[in-house]
This record gives structure tokens, C-alpha cells and sequence, in this order.
């Protein structure tokens, strides 16, 4: 999980490659209560809803080195303008002889931060506005089905 400012300019997903030229991406917009089925179920289902699929060339590749690739979100977020809303980026390399490499992220572009531990047998959690410092009051946090309350 990667958290994003919405005051930064542009939110990029980097990573690095190695021996290939390029990398196939893929751009969900997601919803946060499908964070539950992260990462399990949307390697048998899409989760959210595609708004990017495209195989981007890497630049400055040389064979035998790593080297980075990135690729803009701002563009893809449920609220550009903004710059919020939340995202479930796949980058994969495929290899050839059926050997494909996949590296997810879920990004949230968004205001309010989350703060939660354990202790004693309990779980305490509340929500902050990142502009402020200060607690939203009447925020809820639903668990889902991270924490059985046998």
C-alpha cells in the first residue's frame, strides 16, 4: 500500500527492470473495501475497473543491467483534477518459455491518513487529515474481513 499526497504534482509508479525492454502495465481504479481481496483474488479476477493496459517501452534499456522505468497516475485516478482517488497498479515481464514476473501496487491518492495498532488483545485505529494534523471526527474504520471477531 502506498500512500499519496494529492498535493504532489504528478503520483508516478516506478520500478526496475532487467533484460527486457519493455513492461506491460495495467491500471485498475479500485475501491477501498476491495483492498481485502488484495492481493489474492485479482490474480483470478479483475478487481475495480481497467482504465490502462498498455506495454511501454524502457528507456535507456541495455541488456544485463537494471535499469528504472515509470509511468504517470495522475491521468487515471477516479478524480484527476484533485489528484485523488485509488488504484491498483500490475506491471509484468514476460520472459518467454511461460516465466512472467508480476509487481502490483495499490496506491491511494488521498487526504485523510490511518493510523492503527494492536495491543492487549484489541485493536485501536482513528483517521487524521493529512492537511490539518487534526482527527476527523465521526470517521469509521471498517476491518472487513481482515480480523475475525471470534
Amino acid at each position: 500500500l502506498v500512500i499519496v499526497d494529492p498535493e504532489c504534482d504528478d503520483p508516478i509508479f516506478r520500478g526496475f527492470v532487467c533484460n527486457s525492454a519493455s513492461v506491460h502495465i495495467q491500471i485498475c481504479q479500485v475501491k477501498p473495501e476491495k483492498f481485502s481481496a488484495f492481493p489474492g483474488d485479482w490474480k483470478r479476477k479483475p478487481i475495480g475497473r481497467r482504465v490502462f493496459l498498455q506495454e511501454i517501452d524502457v528507456e535507456n534499456y541495455c541488456e544485463h543491467y537494471t535499469v528504472p522505468f515509470s509511468i504517470s497516475l495522475r491521468q487515471h485516478l477516479q478524480n484527476p483534477k484533485k489528484r485523488l482517488g485509488q488504484l491498483l497498479v500490475i506491471a509484468s515481464l514476460d520472459y518467454g518459455l511461460k516465466t512472467q514476473q508480476n509487481v502490483w501496487g495499490w496506491f491511494q491518492c488521498t487526504t485523510i491518513g490511518v493510523t492503527s495498532y494492536t495491543r492487549n488483545g484489541g485493536i485501536w485505529a482513528w483517521a487524521t487529515d493529512l492537511r490539518t494534523g487534526k482527527p476527523i471526527e465521526g470517521a469509521t474504520v471498517d476491518w472487513g474481513s481482515w480480523f475475525n471477531s471470534d
